[in-house]
């Protein structure tokens, strides 16, 4: 069974996961959508926005965007959160190529602020709206993990949500020497070695947006089951 291969053994010795770092993928084509989901608006907020929020208000310090920095300065205006920048270079190298962009951008404010390395580094979509309830939940696993890759959330306890998890940061440093700069990689071959945690989220929580009426879907969901 997909859950059973992938939890992590524990007897490798390194410490329980706990983040305050994030990477958002936030530079996509939108095409299914019809325009930038990024700034589709759900509840008062755009959906980058509230990913965001989110992250900030669970305690996140230091979020990189892996879009161009002129929608970057939109969110960070809309948010009060100071935001780094992560675009790709050339942009649409798909979303391995943005989290390690978004490496990148980490690890050189962590250079400029002289401060360590840090252990874990959360990775999310920005079109996944129930993203709060999400992480809260990862977060809770994390502190209580046994040793492995990373956490991430699983439709069911089946489905791992790849861009929805948080990671040891030496796993990504790992596969960024493999893979170069990620450009046209898939996400599920950037993270079939991991070795992961699932936590069993449902199909409401887990949600993301490809098309408008998934905005109108996720509020009626929300409302049916009260997630």
């Amino acid at each position: 069974m997909q859950t059973r291969r992938l939890i992590a053994k524990p007897e490798d010795g390194r410490a329980p996961l706990s983040a305050t770092e994030a990477i958002v993928l936030a530079g996509g084509k939108s095409s299914r959508f019809g325009a930038d989901k990024a700034f589709a608006r759900l509840e008062g907020q755009t959906l980058l926005g509230r990913t965001v929020s989110s992250l900030a208000n669970l305690g996140f310090t230091r979020i990189a965007i892996a879009a161009p920095p002129e929608k970057v300065a939109v969110v960070g205006a809309e948010t009060g959160v100071s935001l780094l920048a992560a675009p790709e270079d050339p942009p649409g190298g798909g979303p391995v190529a943005g989290i390690f962009a978004g490496l990148v951008a980490l690890d050189q404010a962590r250079a400029d602020g002289n401060d360590e390395d840090a252990a874990q580094v959360a990775v999310l979509a920005c079109d996944h709206p129930g993203a709060a309830t999400v992480l809260s939940a990862l977060l809770k696993h994390a502190e209580k993990l046994p040793p492995c890759d990373g956490v991430c959330a699983s439709e069911d306890g089946e489905r791992p949500q790849w861009l929805l998890a948080i990671y040891r940061l030496d796993f990504l440093r790992a596969r960024q020497r493999e893979l170069g700069d990620g450009r046209g990689v898939a996400a599920k071959n950037l993270f079939a070695p991991a070795k992961l945690l699932p936590v069993r989220m449902n199909k409401t929580q887990v949600a993301d947006v490809d098309r408008p009426g998934d905005l109108e879907n996720f509020l009626r969901q929300v409302r049916e089951s009260n997630v």
